[in-house]
């Protein structure tokens, strides 16, 4: 058992977590001791540069040359679904 525990160990941790702010929640408010409106945005850009870090050269050179799928992507976001939000926010805003 302990060495399942050890293999798959993000989802007692989680327990533990939960059981931590439901028995002490004033630690995780805004201006707590934890700080959550910076931390959380430190520890979001750190995973992200560790995973980054991470990457094959060869995997970035793949994904950089799929280009067109990025192109359609940032049209769809940037331009494709404001055309469509916009509106519909008008009309039933």
């Amino acid at each position: 058992m302990l060495s399942q525990l050890k293999k798959n160990w993000l989802v007692p941790a989680i327990a533990v977590a939960a059981a931590l702010a439901f028995a002490a929640p004033e630690l995780g408010v805004r201006g707590g001791p934890l700080r959550p409106e910076v931390t959380t945005r430190v520890g979001v850009g750190v995973i992200f540069f560790l995973q980054g870090l991470g990457l094959s050269t060869a995997a970035l050179r793949a994904g950089a040359l799929r280009w067109r799928l990025h192109l359609a992507v940032q049209l769809f976001i940037f331009v494709g679904f404001p055309l469509v939000i916009m509106p519909a926010d008008r009309l039933f805003g």
